[in-house]
This record gives structure tokens, sequence and C-alpha cells, in this order.
């Protein structure tokens, strides 16, 4: 990368609704790339406190910064804050592998040389602040902002700019939504570095500290399934016209005419008519659970019954009705042979992904605890003990 100019990184495709609300996303990287004038200083300075407060005045690497961690870590007990720079980190985002050795420690310091040479400070903030993983499939901070507070970057508050700032150390481990306690207690922290780099009053840094952590929980899985039939007729479109990878990567935005949620009434109407019918089909047999003290009774109940091979129907097939095919024919295919050589020695046709077949129990050995299902065009072995069902 010569040059801002050369950064094009992969960005999802955006379905719009009728009213402009995001339906349906199409990636292989949740991101949305923003200009750093649409940064607000918040959100900046808040990233500064959090993993390099001398950024501004470095050169890519900060010896003063790497003893003042070393000494913070030593009093503390336990790491707090690193020694690499926010130019050091952007290095190894974009040029090397997370492995953690001595070599990879010089390159990163190499390159983060060569970043600051050729790139203003605000532009590496920019490469750096569209780069990076928050957690939750978002990655830059305008997905960022989304997923957890569902606003954009440029409306976010001190106590949402401290948050978030605070992730990109460890985004599983510091998940609000799975660890509230841990994300609070990091968010304290970048608060408290940004109080001391005195950018913000004692007064601001209590107000955020107290201030509730309010996620947008349904902001992740806001969008329609991105798998339901409106988007998969969008996606097939987007392809022909463009091919996959743009679809994947390029960042489309595509406009249609949907109300959302119109599209999810008629969903939820279609699932609770098929759950309907499904129930008016007739008995399919139980379902149980049973405790661990049930399984010996019940076998005591059906230890003298045994499952039988079913008998070939001979005749269906002249007759011209479902044809029923010899399963002791099959039985004696070497289990070396391909599934394909399966289904044509044994004349049944191949099956495709939403083919609904019966399954049945074509042999059964007690000593061995296995049973062997026909599933209308291959068997399949299975084994079970006290509790399970074939």
């Amino acid at each position: 990368m010569r040059s801002l100019d050369d950064y094009a990184p992969p960005q999802a495709t955006v379905v719009y609704g009728a009213e402009g609300e995001v339906v349906a996303r199409f990636a292989k990287e949740r991101r949305t790339v923003v200009s750093y004038e649409k940064i607000p200083r918040v959100m900046v300075n808040a990233v500064v406190a959090a993993e390099d407060s001398d950024f501004f005045r470095h050169r890519g690497i900060d010896f003063f910064g790497i003893a003042r961690c070393a000494v913070k870590n030593l009093v503390s007990g336990r790491k707090r804050c690193g020694g690499s720079t926010i130019t050091q980190q952007t290095a190894k985002t974009f040029f090397l592998n997370p492995e953690k050795t001595y070599v990879r420690k010089l390159k990163e310091a190499v390159l983060a040389k060569r970043i600051e040479d050729a790139l203003a400070k605000e532009d590496i903030l920019y490469l750096y602040l569209n780069q990076i993983y928050f957690g939750h499939g978002a990655y830059g901070i305008q997905e960022a902002s989304r997923v957890y507070f569902g606003v954009d970057v440029w409306d976010l508050r001190l106590e949402q700019a401290a948050l978030l700032a605070g992730l990109p150390k460890s985004p599983a481990h510091l998940d609000p939504y799975k660890n509230p306690d841990g994300a609070l207690e990091r968010r304290s922290y970048v608060l408290e570095r940004l109080e001391e780099m005195g950018e913000i009053d004692a007064d601001a840094r209590d107000r955020a500290a107290r201030a509730p952590l309010e996620l947008a929980w349904d902001s992740a899985d806001r969008d329609l399934d991105s798998n339901n039939h409106f988007a998969a007729t969008v996606r097939e479109w987007l392809v022909e016209r463009f091919g996959e990878e743009a679809t994947e990567t390029g960042g489309l935005s595509v406009y249609t005419g949907l109300d959302p949620e119109v599209q999810r009434a008629a969903e939820t109407a279609l699932a609770d008519g098929l759950r309907a019918l499904d129930k008016r089909q007739g008995f399919r047999g139980p379902i149980v659970t049973m405790e661990r003290n049930q399984v010996d009774s019940f076998l005591r109940i059906l230890s003298d019954r045994r499952a039988k091979p079913n008998e070939p129907d001979q005749g269906d097939e002249a007759a011209g009705g479902p044809l029923v095919f010899d399963l002791r024919r099959l039985e004696r295919v070497d289990r070396s042979v391909p599934p394909d050589e399966w289904t044509a020695l044994a004349r049944f046709r191949r099956l495709e992904p939403t083919d609904i077949v019966a399954g049945v129990v074509v042999q059964v050995d007690d000593g061995v605890k296995e049973a062997v299902v026909d599933l209308g065009g291959a068997r399949v072995r299975f084994r079970f003990g006290p509790g399970d069902g074939v």
C-alpha cells in the first residue's frame, strides 16, 4: 500500500428496504469505511488513551511508553497496557502475522517507522480505526458503533466511545454482551487515562463511569435473515450482474421497495401454516427424554422385542406402484464402494438436499449395539445405547 488511495478493504454489501432500513447484508467481513473527518474527537481521544497516549508525539516507537507500561503492569500485578504503539499495531494488522516472536517485533518496528515517514498521524488513525476488529463480526469503528449501540460513529457519547476504545485489546474476553463487568472495568480504565491526558475533567469521568451499559441488543441481529427468499433473490441478481467477489466485498448499496415488517409477517404466517399442516399429518411417533433411572426399567420392558428387516415387495414395480427394492442385495455391497455406486447397484435415484425420505430399520445387531437404517437411497449405520432411539 503506497498511499491511502490503495486502501480498499472488504466491505459488506448492504440491502435497504423502502424506508432506508437495513434488511440484509452479504459480506466476508462486516465493515463500513468512514473518513477520518466523520470520526468524532471523543472517539479519537478514547482510542489514543486506551492504546497509545503518546501517539501524536512519537515517531512510530514509544520507548518511554514501553517503560511506563512495564512499571504499571508490575505495580498492578497484571497486564493493564501493552508496549505497541498504534502505528505498530497498524503495521502488524496490514503486513504481518500475529505470531509472538522477536523477529516479528523487529519487523513491526521497522514498518512502523516507514509508515510514520509516509503518512500523517490522522491517516494512520483512519487506517487503524477502519481496519481493526471489535468483536461480534464488526470490523472498523462504524460497524462497531452500530453493533453495540445502534448508532453511527459520529453520534457516540463519551461513555460509548470509551467502551469501544477498550475492545480491540481482547474483543472476545471484553465482549459487553457476555462479560459486562469486564467491559465496564476496561471502560473505567480508558476514562481514567482520558482524565490523566487532560482530555476530560473529573466530573465528566465520574458521569461517564456511572452511565449504565445501554447496549442495542437487537443491533447485531436487526437485519432480516440474509438467507431468506427475498435476500437470496437479491444476492443472485447481484452475483449475475457484478460477480461473487464484488457482491461479498465491494461495499455495494442496494435500495429496494421491501417493507421488512410485511416480509417478517409473511414469513411468520408461512412458518405457522407449515406447523399447522404438519400437525394434521397424523402421529409420527413419540419423542421422550428419559431420566437415567428410567433406562433399566424401559429396557426390561423391551427385552423380548427385536426389530426385523422389512420384506421386499416384488409386485409393486410390475403394478406401477412405489418401488420397494431388495435391501438384502444392498447389504451385499462392499463398504469400500463409493455411495454413488451403492445407489446404482440398488437402483435408487440420487437424493437432493431438500428431499424428505422415510427411514427403515433393516438390521439390528444387539451384540455390538448397532442398527442399519435405510434412508431411501443409502444405508446408515448407527450405534446405540441405553436411552437412545433408533
